[in-house]
Order: structure tokens, then C-alpha cells, then sequence
């Protein structure tokens, strides 16, 4: 059986699962605690490096993992990408909303003659 936007319906299942999450929240206070394996600011001071590469924000108005201060912010120094704040999503990529909006970045993508 498959959803909306090709996701198999047992995969997308699984990621609410107790095992999981557990793995999901190791791996990911894993880079927390390690400050993301980055320097602080890496990616605002070494944007003119990829500003050229064309690119989409999206954004949860609700996301408490990401809040929407950092998009604003990344959005705000790099005007040319694309940026679209879903209005009744959180932080996951599996919400409606952030979903149909990665798709449409990712349709404008593949427009983009070489």
C-alpha cells in the first residue's frame, strides 16, 4: 500500500514505533551534544560558498526542534533560496504540509535546465 507522495505506508509506520523514536533520539542527541559535528555559525559565515546553488527553505511555524527564528535568520542572508513557512506544521518532514512543500521544491529542481 502506498501514500500520498510514494511513502510506503509500513516504512512511514515504523517511525512511530518505541524502537525508533529511541533510535532517532540517540542518533540525534548524538550531533547535539557534539554541536552538530560544526563550528558555531558554520553554515551563515560560509553561505557566499553556496549561494549560488539554488535552494528552498521550508519551514514549520510550530517546530520547536528548529525554530523559525533560525529560518528567518538563514533566510534573511540568503535571499536568493526560496523560503515558505508552513503555517500549521511542526518539525517533521512526514506533516502534510512540509511534505507537499518539499515536493514543490523539489519539482522546481528538477525545471532547472543545466
Amino acid at each position: 500500500m502506498r501514500a500520498t507522495g510514494g511513502l510506503d505506508l509500513i516504512s512511514a509506520a515504523s517511525f512511530s514505533g518505541d524502537s525508533m523514536a529511541l533510535g532517532i533520539a540517540r542518533l540525534e542527541n548524538h550531533y547535539f551534544i557534539n554541536d552538530i559535528f560544526l563550528p558555531k555559525n558554520a553554515l551563515l559565515d560560509n553561505l557566499h560558498k553556496i549561494r549560488k546553488i539554488p535552494a528552498f527553505i521550508v519551514q514549520g511555524r510550530y517546530d520547536l526542534v528548529c525554530p523559525p527564528a533560525t529560518a528567518d535568520e538563514l533566510h534573511r542572508t540568503w535571499p536568493e533560496a526560496s523560503y515558505e513557512v508552513i503555517s500549521d506544521a511542526g518539525h517533521s518532514a512526514m506533516e502534510p504540509g512540509i511534505r507537499k512543500a518539499l515536493v514543490r521544491g523539489m519539482d522546481r529542481f528538477r525545471a532547472i535546465k543545466p
